[in-house]
């Protein structure tokens, strides 16, 4: 996550050219899930602190639920939060998000495309 292309991302989130939203269901999922793998809680901590320092993340709280994505409904907490945030882009791996490609006005992108287009 912080190397990479992911790490150009946040590094682009933290050089003040945009801001990243997150809803309580979207950092709860994001947590479960980077929690599997190999990483020590000062880690996990460093994390969560990516999407909760106010001066570069948004704290959102859906309106409006999206049931959208069938096969893994998961993933529609993400279309929920980009909803509430008026999001340009949703930056994913996902599979089941990026088949989408756009969600309302919101653009779907893997996290080489969104370098390149930012």
């Amino acid at each position: 996550l912080w190397g990479g292309v992911p790490g150009e991302v946040i590094k682009k989130r933290d050089a003040g050219i945009f801001m990243t939203a997150v809803s309580p269901d979207m950092l709860e999922e994001c947590i479960a899930v980077i929690s599997r793998f190999d990483i020590t809680g000062q880690e996990l901590e460093e994390f969560a602190v990516l999407f909760l320092n106010p001066g570069k993340s948004m704290f959102v709280i859906p309106r409006k639920r999206a049931a959208l994505i069938k096969k893994d409904t998961t993933d529609n907490i993400f279309l929920e939060c980009a909803l509430a945030a008026k999001a340009d882009f949703i930056i994913s791996g996902d599979k089941h998000l990026l088949e989408l490609g756009t969600f309302m006005k919101t653009d779907i992108v893997t996290a080489a495309e969104f370098v390149r287009r930012v």
